[in-house]
């Protein structure tokens, strides 16, 4: 398995490096890593750190601070609860409308975390869930990217099979 590890690791670290110098030296990328730390900190050496837009939950939440502190790159938090304390180099919070339950518990994580980036991500919803996410991320953040790219996996659907609906605007009263 190390091995494996190992060789897979090299294999990205390169495919980074080529797209990041290369290709797209602009494009910021977004990470996500389950390796060990000793594995995630030698992969994010191998990037150049102006091309790491952030980082999303590198590790477990109690090694997060020492990862910020080996690397200085920019973490991301996926949908933290209120009283979570989070950790040094925290500067975008990636938020799960259905994780979240409500709109209202959606409003008081944007509120308490509003000296944050904030992204929205989707659970594998189906097309009317990610439309629906795509507008409240619209709505609360209209100049960010969001993690919304598993429309894919339903392609099976067409139009005319998925109903179709007039979603309320943030504004209006059910």
């Amino acid at each position: 398995m190390q091995s494996w590890l190992t060789c897979a690791s090299h294999r990205i670290a390169n495919l980074a490096r080529t797209f990041a110098y290369k290709s797209h030296p602009i494009v910021p990328l977004r990470c996500q890593s389950t390796v060990y730390l000793s594995r995630r900190l030698w992969l994010f050496s191998q990037i150049p750190a102006q091309n790491i837009d952030y980082i999303e939950d590198p590790c477990p939440l109690n090694e997060q601070s020492t990862f910020h502190a080996a690397t200085k790159l920019p973490l991301a938090i996926d949908t933290p609860t209120i009283t979570q304390h989070l950790p040094d180099g925290v500067t975008t919070i990636v938020l799960k409308p259905s994780l979240i339950g409500s709109l209202y518990n959606l409003n008081q994580c944007i509120s308490h975390y509003n000296a944050y980036r904030i992204i929205f991500s989707s659970c594998f919803e189906t097309p009317i869930g990610l439309s629906a996410i795509a507008s409240l991320a619209n709505h609360y953040s209209p100049k960010e990217y969001h993690g919304l790219s598993t429309a894919h996996f339903f392609k099976q659907y067409t139009q005319c099979d998925t109903p179709s609906f007039n979603p309320l605007s943030l504004n209006e009263k059910l």
